[in-house]
């Protein structure tokens, strides 16, 4: 299955974050990174007004993996916690890493857990 993903970042050490994110993605079980893009900054959208200085680091990659969706899904949110990422009621709080699964081969999932495409894929 092939996947896209969207890195992004804006606390700390951005860059140091958004490689170390796309490194651990490349080396999850039965996954390999295929493809990333440069990394690029945008300004945060739907923040509050004390955020908005706190500009995002992003980048893309894109992976192959023979896990089933839902268990990749998994994976990439134990990675993300174990990356720092605290889940906040704020969705749109800063983030040390955030990693959004965009699409995987097609699939098109609505389910409380995981949506497929990503529903703001194309504000990424």
């Amino acid at each position: 299955m092939d996947a896209i993903l969207s890195l992004g970042s804006n606390l700390g050490d951005r860059l140091a974050h958004l490689t170390q994110a796309r490194e651990a993605l490349a080396h999850l079980l039965q996954t390999r990174l295929v493809a990333s893009s440069r990394v690029y900054a945008t300004e945060p959208v739907d923040v509050a007004d004390t955020c908005r200085e706190l500009e995002f680091f992003n980048a893309i990659v894109v992976l192959e993996t023979a896990l089933e969706v839902h268990a990749f899904s998994d994976a990439v949110h134990v990675l993300e916690t174990r990356l720092g990422r605290k889940r906040e009621a704020d969705r749109h709080a800063p983030r040390v890493i955030d990693i959004d699964l965009i699409c995987c081969d097609g699939l098109q999932l609505d389910e409380p857990t995981l949506q497929l495409p990503h529903p703001r894929a194309h504000l990424r």
